[in-house]
């Protein structure tokens, strides 16, 4: 069962990839356009790890993130468009993650196998991981977009 569940973490990854390089060819704006191809290197840094975990048959070990919850009162967009603000950008990819933590923790729930249940706590880790970099983009905003 690891394979079958480190492959659906890996393709969903690649997607959120896939999804960011599409929409930094899409955007007007130069800034923009480069945290979305930011956003997709992360994302191809993480099917990385996912993979190597594949070939070495390793479980994935992911540390404790703090959960900061800054902005859990955003709306998620319906969808990525090309016009929206680095704002609006940053809460759907923080709102994403957190629909990736609430997947793997259904997920870890329902599972009767303890390594199954160890491999989705960890990739709720990582989404944890994920969504707290992000929130600290989004909060430090001003002195990200001086980068």
């Amino acid at each position: 069962m690891k394979k079958n569940i480190l492959t659906f973490a890996y393709n969903l990854e690649k997607e959120a990839a896939a999804l960011y390089e599409s929409m930094s060819h899409q955007v007007k704006d130069t800034f923009v356009a480069q945290v979305f191809r930011d956003l997709a290197q992360e994302e191809e840094k993480h099917a990385e790890q996912l993979q190597q975990c594949l070939a070495r048959h390793t479980l994935l070990k992911i540390p404790e993130f703090p959960e900061l919850n800054l902005f859990d009162t955003l709306d998620k967009p319906a969808t990525l468009s090309p016009d929206m603000s680095l704002e609006e950008i940053m809460a759907y990819v923080i709102k994403m993650e957190e629909e990736a933590i609430i997947l793997y923790g259904a997920l870890e729930n329902a599972s009767l196998l303890p390594e199954d249940r160890e491999m989705y706590q960890n990739l709720k880790k990582m989404e944890c991981a994920h969504k707290y970099r992000f929130e600290r983009v989004l909060q430090d905003i001003d002195q990200w977009r001086k980068k």
